[in-house]
């Protein structure tokens, strides 16, 4: 073109940029365990919490949790156990108000991904010269602080999503177990229809008091 002409160039879009307001939620992870029984001096997992971060990186820096079952469970309890997989993150007393409050935490959230962490209830002695029986020891997030990439910091209280399922403490447990039946085809005469095992945990031995029987016919 010669010097001087008008030009009208065609439109280029450029690249769409996004605005968003950063922030760290939390809920109880798909992993936590179903409610169930677990014995004195063993360490099961009582609940696992998902961390989303949205629109920024974040590093958790204190984490509280409480006890379902108040002061009456505590007793039950050692130790909160923290795990992210299989690296305990803290372990930590409950205090007098039944909680484990975590400080001094270095837990990274990248970008827009998920963090998982576990929590474990290390559990003392059940029953004569221990804790009560049958108190809940599930757990609940009762709230958390993280830093912003740039080193903001919040403070958020957990609320219900971060509540696990409960879990009651015994001295010992039963396991149940069906058996193979020598015939599923019945015939005249006595057949045996039920057939099964009843074992205690390692934790101690066990009475059995009573036995109920559904029949479906």
């Amino acid at each position: 073109q010669n010097a001087g002409n008008s030009l009208t160039p065609a439109e280029v879009t450029g690249q769409t940029i996004t605005v968003g307001v950063g922030g760290l939620s939390v809920a109880a992870d798909a992993s936590t365990p179903v409610s169930a029984l677990v014995v004195a001096n063993s360490m099961p997992k009582v609940g696992a919490f998902k961390f989303t971060a949205l629109n920024d990186a974040f590093t958790i820096d204190e984490l509280t949790i409480g006890v379902l079952g108040g002061t009456n469970a505590a007793v039950a309890i050692k130790n909160i156990v923290v795990k992210d997989g299989a690296t305990t993150i803290a372990t930590m007393p409950l205090d007098a108000n039944a909680d484990a409050v975590m400080t001094g935490l270095t837990i990274a959230v990248p970008y827009n991904t998920n963090k998982v962490l576990d929590v474990y209830a290390d559990l003392g002695t059940i029953g004569t010269g221990g804790a009560a029986t049958g108190q809940n020891v599930g757990v609940e997030l009762q709230g958390y602080q993280y830093l912003s990439s740039n080193g903001v910091k919040s403070t958020i209280s957990g609320g219900t999503a971060s509540t696990t399922n409960a879990f009651y403490a015994f001295k010992t447990k039963p396991t149940i177990t069906n058996v193979a039946l020598p015939t599923s085809v019945l015939a005249a005469g006595t057949q045996t229809i039920a057939k099964f095992t009843i074992a205690a945990d390692a934790g101690g031995n066990l009475s059995w008091k009573e036995l109920t029987m559904n029949v479906v016919k």
